[in-house]
């Protein structure tokens, strides 16, 4: 489990089915160019999410965590409001696409939006 970490502001677009991660071109703290980074691409199908503050009171208010079946990325929203519009959306977004999957199990939702009690006794963590 190596940790990376990227100080750099990243920008994210959350499209139908993937959610894309960028940064803009910059050379010497200016902008480069018009174009994009793409640094990671999420496929909605395939990921979990997670509000870190209520998991650990010691996270930062802003920060979610969105789980892969290789590893765990975290992120910091401009704010906790920002986050939770951001969680918010990803929720739905991710149901829109599983919900057209006949193959549910009871509490499939619970497996993908992580960190409350329900996914808790679920997961069993």
């Amino acid at each position: 489990n190596a940790v990376v970490s990227h100080t750099a502001k990243r920008q994210a677009f959350l499209l139908n089915d993937v959610l894309l991660i960028t940064s803009i071109q910059t050379a010497g703290g200016l902008v480069k160019s018009e174009k994009l980074n793409l640094h990671q691409v999420f496929y909605l199908n395939q990921i979990s999410i997670s509000d870190l503050a209520v998991t650990s009171k010691d996270e930062d208010v802003a920060a979610f965590e969105i789980r892969t079946d290789e590893r765990p990325f975290q992120f910091i929203a401009e704010s906790e409001s920002d986050k939770k519009i951001w969680l918010e959306e990803l929720e739905a977004a991710i149901f829109c696409i599983l919900a057209s999957n006949g193959n549910k199990q009871i509490g499939w939702q619970h497996r993908i939006v992580r960190s409350s009690i329900f996914s808790a006794a679920l997961r069993d963590d």
